[in-house]
């Protein structure tokens, strides 16, 4: 009885603890994140009610109207008076819906657009999902063409100030993803060369570039995009090919969860936003921006664990609307998608596929196809083995779960590295690139997931039972290592 009596005590106090057999799959995924956006040394404790507190008063929030010469960000239409036959950057997402112009995405998900790339951006499939922002893909080898060549001119012109009849005076240094194949190359060297018409050109996979600029010739990159994750490791400035993995997904769905999480929270202003508009979605990526973050500490959190946020929606031509909504654990939650990517394919297609490392190319006398064997039906890792001169190309991994995570991405692409010296200098030099690696306590959250993994692989394990003992086993690793890890090698080392 007493056992029943604090069940049904802890329903009336946590109303989500009753309703959890109605909660959706996504409510659920990340009603299961909880645990992981406090610290235990941090000593929070979950103050029951908090849902309804914030559902109460979002619901009741009335917006404070702000003049257009009080907002010193407040946006006017892109002026297209002279029918521009393109337009970049933030002034095509300026664009009036009216206007006859099409917001068109030359690439999609860190690779040219063809057939076989998911277009970004799709209807709501669930309830679970926002409508997310559908832009134009290129069709045709020719289109993308076109616009790389123009985008890229108005960028020389408009923001280095190079006439373009003095292009052919100037040498180019290209930094291309590092699964690029041979049809991207020939693509983007036609460009450089024919469109644009540079002296010559180099080509740089860009994490060897990113270890490049960081000043180390040996690292693990991990590039967070907006549409996509890719992880590859660095030895002596060259990308090694068995490590590389690419996950499809990253700030884009990020964005997409923080919005469906505050209209959640009764947050209605997110509701009467058409995400399906550039400059509205451009709003919502902003939020993000100001609100996400990875530091659960007490300077950021009251004891009371809810905070007040500002979200201000500025439409074109009208006043700007200032709207205040509280706040629980959902600025953290949503970046913690990475690590839980299932929260982000309830809305989406497929967040990870295989790279066509073989295109079909007529001119290509070594051209050939292969068959792809996949365990699971759709979702498999991004791992790519180098080419041979002739063409060939091992064969794809798939992944041991449906969807992987960035920290185990990590591990994954360590894991293939060709000795246990490599990987003890890939561990101890991690570098983070990208948009999404300015969210605030990410690279805390990415080693404290990863020292939980890392630990269980075998290769990791041989690597502690080195005949020295535990003292030297921790100098050899890194000197500067954590000591939660100096704990757990200790406990390891006895143990062998």
């Amino acid at each position: 009885m007493k056992v029943d009596d604090s069940e049904n005590e802890q329903a009336k106090t946590d109303p989500s603890a009753s309703e959890t057999a109605v909660l959706s799959p996504r409510e659920q995924i990340f009603q299961a994140m909880e645990k992981h956006t406090r610290r235990k040394a941090m000593e929070f404790k979950k103050v029951e009610g908090l849902f309804n507190q914030c559902l109460s008063f979002n619901d009741g929030a009335i917006p404070d109207r702000i003049s257009q010469h009080d907002d010193q960000h407040h946006r006017e239409f892109t002026n297209v008076r002279s029918a521009p036959p393109f337009v970049f950057g933030d002034q095509a997402l300026g664009i009036n819906p009216a206007e006859p112009y099409d917001v068109v995405w030359p690439f999609a998900r860190g690779q040219p657009c063809r057939d076989t790339i998911v277009t970004v951006g799709s209807e709501p499939d669930t309830p679970d999902s926002l409508p997310m922002y559908r832009g134009t893909l290129c069709a045709g080898v020719e289109s993308i063409v076109t616009c790389i060549a123009a985008i890229w001119r108005s960028m020389l012109e408009q923001d280095l100030r190079i006439p373009a009849l003095q292009f052919s005076n100037y040498k180019a240094v290209i930094i291309v993803p590092d699964f690029v194949d041979r049809g991207m190359i020939k693509l983007l060297m036609r460009v450089a060369l024919e469109e644009l018409q540079f002296h010559a050109v180099m080509l740089q996979q860009d994490s060897s570039a990113a270890t490049f600029a960081a000043g180390i010739s040996s690292a693990c990159v991990i590039d967070i995009g907006d549409q996509k994750i890719s992880v590859s490791c660095v030895e002596d400035g060259i990308v090694l090919g068995n490590t590389r993995v690419l996950l499809n997904y990253g700030g884009y769905e990020v964005s997409e969860a923080y919005g469906w999480l505050l209209q959640r929270l009764g947050c209605a202003f997110v509701g009467k936003l058409d995400l399906r508009q550039p400059h509205n979605w451009h709003q919502l990526r902003e939020w993000k921006e100001a609100h996400c973050h990875l530091v659960p500490q007490e300077d950021t959190f009251p004891p009371s664990y809810i905070q007040t946020l500002n979200c201000h929606i500025r439409s074109f031509g009208k006043p700007t609307l200032s709207y205040k909504c509280r706040v629980s654990d959902e600025p953290i939650k949503a970046p913690m998608g990475v690590f839980f990517p299932t929260a982000f394919s309830m809305a989406h297609s497929p967040l990870m596929r295989l790279i066509e490392n073989v295109t079909e190319d007529c001119e290509d006398v070594f051209d050939t196809t292969r068959e792809i064997t996949q365990e699971h039906d759709t979702m498999l890792v991004q791992v790519a083995l180098q080419a041979t001169e002739c063409g060939e190309f091992a064969q794809i991994r798939s992944a041991s779960s449906p969807v992987m995570s960035l920290d185990e991405a990590v591990l994954c692409s360590i894991d293939r590295c060709p000795s246990d010296d490599m990987r003890r200098r890939m561990l101890q030099s991690i570098l983070l690139v990208g948009g999404g690696a300015k969210t605030a306590g990410l690279e805390a959250m990415i080693e404290a997931r990863f020292v939980g993994l890392v630990f269980c692989c075998d290769w990791f394990l041989s690597l502690i039972r080195f005949p020295c003992g535990a003292t030297d086993i921790l100098s050899w690793m890194t000197p500067e290592l954590p000591a939660s890890w100096q704990d757990k090698t200790a406990a390891r080392n006895r143990s062998c």
